[in-house]
């Protein structure tokens, strides 16, 4: 094999370092961007937490909202019975007070009887 000049030497070791760097710059690189990984993993994460806590929240509120629906048609049920309920005892009031109506006049027309029954026997 015949001797090697030394200018090759040297440009073959310059050469392989610069590959070197190249590699150390990368693996650099490569670090950060393992680290940039991780921390937007943790922010995934934590957004995705937040999600699924934000989603309990809604599915409370839709409970809460369907009971309070139920609530409401049994709300609606109940006025609607008391209301014929009232009307009822409105009517009943009604017959009352025109049934007191009619015994004042029965007995005010029985007073006015007896009266002039008495005027007649002391006329007589």
């Amino acid at each position: 094999m015949p001797p090697v000049p030394v200018a090759d030497l040297t440009q073959r070791v310059s050469g392989s370092n610069k590959w070197q760097d190249q590699i150390k710059v990368a693996e650099a690189a490569n670090k950060k961007l393992k680290h940039e990984v991780e921390s937007l993993t943790r922010k995934c994460n934590n957004l995705q937490e937040q999600i699924n806590s934000k989603n309990v929240q809604l599915e409370k509120l839709d409970d809460s909202e369907r009971a309070l629906a139920v609530q409401s048609d049994k709300l609606s049920a109940e006025i609607k019975r008391v209301r014929g309920l009232n009307e009822l005892l409105e009517k009943e009031v009604d017959k009352a007070k025109g049934a007191d109506v009619e015994q004042e006049e029965e007995l005010a027309n029985a007073g006015s009887r007896r009266d002039r029954e008495l005027e007649h026997s002391a006329q007589t």
